[in-house]
């Protein structure tokens, strides 16, 4: 897993151009990232990406799933 404590992307990188990278370089299964919903000082709240490219993909499965709400500003209405 790589883990992203940057707050800024490298000269002339896009989010997408970054994502479709790591995608296709299919090194990590895991891509872990601050939440753009937290302040940073929360690094207890991460989000992980998933690699559907990468090899060990496959090997992944559901442990336990909780209840989730989207939180207010993410939901149109």
């Amino acid at each position: 897993m790589i883990s992203l404590k940057i707050t800024k992307l490298p000269a002339r990188t896009s989010e997408v151009e970054y994502g479709t990278r790591w995608l296709k370089q299919k090194k990590e299964l895991m891509l872990k990232v601050q939440s753009v919903l937290l302040p940073y000082e929360y690094d207890h709240e991460f989000i992980l990406i998933l690699n559907p490219l990468h090899p060990d993909y496959k090997k992944i499965f559901v442990i336990e799933a909780h209840n989730f709400s989207f939180e207010g500003r993410l939901v149109k209405g």
